[in-house]
């Protein structure tokens, strides 16, 4: 198993997200970072880490509180891509994944998808195949902010994490990632819509 995981945690407070622990992911890099002092994500949090410390399974209560691979990450994802409504997705890698493709191909226009410019063959096999569903789809430039996050989000429900939208990330690798919703929606909305607007479209 590849660890992936972004995420640090005491015993009161935990943060979970897309940055790993390099001076360019948080200078020179879109990354998404949630910090909270929730006792049931903070507890969460730390059973994973005590058990991969200790080389064992996850207690399967964890993958209630958390967006955790292996495990459970696949289906809580496509939960949010298929929320009512329209969706916005940030993510380096986007497949060759069927069960996330198929989902955010079946949003149709109504799915906004971000990915960087330097994507490789591969991804842009995957985002034209998004393109033939009827999906936006737009690169933001390497620079000056290079396009690491991983982030689905929609008006109620959003996702953020290490896990990109590929096969070893969601079914191989250990990652960690949240659903939030409430105040948190507007305020990742507001940060898609500006790099949306910053993006081109894909050719």
């Amino acid at each position: 198993m590849t660890y992936h995981a972004k995420y640090l945690a005491s015993g009161h407070e935990a943060e979970i997200g897309n940055p790993n622990f390099a001076w360019s992911d948080f200078h020179d890099a879109r990354n998404y970072l949630y910090v909270t002092k929730n006792p049931t994500i903070v507890r969460a949090v730390n059973a994973v880490f005590n058990a991969d410390w200790q080389n064992r399974h996850a207690p399967a209560w964890t993958h209630r509180d958390l967006v955790l691979s292996p495990g459970t990450s696949v289906h809580q994802i496509i939960q949010v891509i298929d929320q009512p409504g329209p969706i916005a997705i940030e993510d380096e890698e986007i497949g060759p994944y069927a069960p996330t493709l198929d989902a955010i191909a079946e949003k149709g226009r109504l799915a906004r998808v971000i990915m960087p410019a330097n994507i490789n063959t591969q991804d842009r096999q995957d985002a034209l195949f998004l393109e033939a569903h009827g999906v936006q789809v737009r690169l933001l430039p390497v620079k000056p902010i290079y396009l690491h996050a991983k982030l689905v989000l929609g008006n109620s429900l959003a996702y953020i994490g290490s896990e990109n939208l590929t096969q070893t990330s969601l079914e191989v690798n250990r990652e960690v990632g949240l659903l939030l919703n409430g105040s948190d929606i507007p305020k990742l909305q507001a940060q898609f819509n500006r790099d949306w607007a910053r993006a081109r479209n894909y050719d």
